[in-house]
């Protein structure tokens, strides 16, 4: 098992340069489409292509899987830094090790560069962008009589766990809780009467299905913001 000593000492971290959120423009294919009254849509013939086929849901048959694109903010709060690239083994261990020590240090410096403000200057990312939500929709409610009930399920949102605050996760979602197991049961069991109705799940511009979207403009680097502030949606 390959195992690191302790470090003895901490690297040293400068001060963290306070930033404002850019303010948001319209996204470049959203501004040129004369055709549209609104800037928030987005002209078909500006859509990338999905990373994949319409795909099943892996819960159960009662669960319809969709995916959507969600325009990212624009611009970027960061500069476009050209990805890294990991090193390839060429047969040498010590140039393969020096290798990634230099990946290393070019991953820490392009940070450190951000988080002092060295950046200041250097324009923001202008790449088009694209967040992606997986919406899974559970159709057997008609089958289960809940409609005729009057019945209408939980929605649940998944996102990374630093966008979103305990206290306004309801502006998300209407009723928004932690899974437990027997909810978890629940989903995958139909002939029960559902509880849940619809699963969001939100990726951000480098996760998942977004990240294959976007791999051909990802920078280097970038900034997670709250999704929900205390007083604003963003």
């Amino acid at each position: 098992m390959l195992s690191y000593p302790r470090p003895t000492s901490f690297l040293p971290l400068n001060q963290l340069l306070l930033r404002r959120i850019p303010p948001l423009q319209p996204s470049p294919s959203s501004a040129s489409d004369t055709s549209s009254t609104s800037t928030n849509t987005v002209p078909p013939s500006s859509l990338p292509p999905l990373p994949s086929p319409p795909r099943k849901s892996l819960l159960s048959p009662s669960w319809k899987l969709s995916t959507h694109l969600v325009p990212a903010a624009f611009p970027r709060s960061t500069p476009y830094i050209p990805p890294h690239t990991l090193p390839k083994f060429k047969g040498s261990k010590d140039q393969f090790k020096a290798d990634v020590e230099k990946l290393a240090r070019g991953v820490l410096e392009a940070k450190e560069t951000y988080w002092v403000g060295r950046d200041e200057k250097v324009e923001r990312d202008q790449s088009r962008l694209w967040n992606c939500v997986n919406r899974y929709v559970r159709d057997d409610a008609a089958e289960s009589g809940s409609e005729s009930e009057g019945w209408e399920g939980d929605y649940i949102a998944f996102c990374a766990c630093e966008w979103v605050s305990e206290r306004n996760m309801g502006t998300y979602s209407p009723k928004p809780h932690q899974l437990s197991q027997h909810q978890i049961s629940i989903l995958k069991t139909p002939s029960q009467k559902p509880q849940i109705s619809e699963i969001w799940v939100w990726e951000a511009v480098n996760h998942g299905d977004a990240g294959l979207v976007n791999a051909s403009q990802l920078s280097g680097i970038c900034k997670i913001f709250p999704l929900f502030t205390s007083n604003q949606t963003i």
